[in-house]
């Protein structure tokens, strides 16, 4: 679900403050006199100040990022892809520096946190690890990738909380 940042609400709070001035103004000027609102006065001015409050606000949250999309992805592997015992990970994080974990699940049900993701910009990478050096037989694994600086220890049954992150990706590792 998508989330409504207060300067959204301020910005429908305000079209609509102005939708309802100028309705009451313009009922005003062609109503018959025995229904029409007296003089609004200053009144009359309460839209262009609204509108010239939203162009403010516009404005702030253009330059100060507010806008700016939040998004990660994860490049390479793609889903489905075959891997071998290391692989290195890719993938973007917008906006540019946020910190980058990505976790790995194992066939025993835990979540592995890989430990060396480097970002650069808006690009990160990982070199990860599926499974021990050697196995016997072909295995899935899912990948991750979550913003968060919390440092993760461990094998972890669920994944941490992030409100960014990926959709699992499901690898496959030959033997």
């Amino acid at each position: 679900m998508a989330r409504v940042s207060p300067s959204d609400v301020a910005t429908y709070v305000g079209l609509t403050g102005v939708a309802v001035f100028e309705a009451l103004i313009e009922g005003s000027r062609n109503a018959p006199k025995e229904i029409a609102l007296p003089d609004l006065g200053w009144l009359n001015y309460v839209p262009l100040l609204l509108l010239c409050g939203l162009i403010v606000l516009q404005g702030w949250r253009y330059f100060s990022g507010a806008r700016q999309r939040r998004e990660i992805s994860i490049l390479a592997p793609t889903d489905g892809s075959e891997v071998g015992a290391t692989r290195i990970v890719r993938g973007l994080v917008r906006p540019a520096g946020h910190p980058v974990q990505v976790l790995i699940l194992s066939g025993d049900g835990r979540w592995y946190p890989q430990s060396n993701v480097i970002t650069d910009g808006c690009a990160w990478e990982a070199h990860c690890q599926f499974g021990a050096p050697k196995i016997d037989r072909p295995r899935s694994y899912k990948v991750v990738a979550l913003v968060g600086d919390d440092s993760l220890d461990g094998p972890l049954q669920d994944l941490p909380k992030s409100d960014l992150r990926t959709d699992p990706i499901t690898v496959l590792r030959s033997a």
